[in-house]
């Protein structure tokens, strides 16, 4: 054991180098944009506006849509966890059904998929992931046009109809 310390120890000092510091160049910061020094500014939770550290929000108006959908997002969460589940199960088993009759399982799994889409346009609750990543105004914006592309698909399903034999 000792010896492996030891070793180590002798790579360690080993591979430092000296480092004459007179004949660095120090580089004004002004002169680095955003992409070099990173994004290191805090941005407003609702609407991803660059604020201080010392503020959570850019302004009064952002505070409050924030607290307004996390209150609509507390009122309707089970709602949306019913539809969402009743939704995302019955479009399979519409599909399922659409093999036997597809006057019957077509239309099923179409409706659905229109009513879940109509659903993510009225209440769009997007995860907290995708909240804490893209910030809640855009997020609540690509949950909103998920649920657009959930309808065109929607759509396109009910156009099997006319296209299977």
């Amino acid at each position: 054991m000792l010896t492996l310390y030891i070793v180590k120890n002798y790579l360690s000092t080993a591979l430092v180098k000296k480092v004459d510091y007179k004949n660095v160049e120090i580089k004004n910061d002004s002169c680095y944009n955003k992409r070099e020094r990173g994004n290191n500014m805090k941005k407003c939770d609702y609407c991803a506006k660059e604020i201080t550290y010392f503020e959570q929000f850019c302004c009064e108006e952002c505070e409050q849509k924030h607290k307004k959908y996390y209150d609509d997002s507390e009122r309707h969460s089970k709602k949306f966890m019913v539809l969402n589940t009743i939704f995302v199960f019955a479009i399979p088993i519409g599909l399922f059904f659409g093999a036997f009759n597809k006057f019957v399982g077509i239309p099923m799994a179409a409706i659905c998929c229109v009513l879940l889409g109509i659903m993510l346009i009225l209440l769009p609750m997007p995860t907290e992931g995708m909240i804490k990543k893209r910030k809640l105004k855009n997020a609540i914006k690509v949950s909103r046009i998920f649920g657009g592309v959930v309808i065109g698909l929607g759509f396109l399903i009910f156009g099997l109809i006319f296209i299977l034999p």
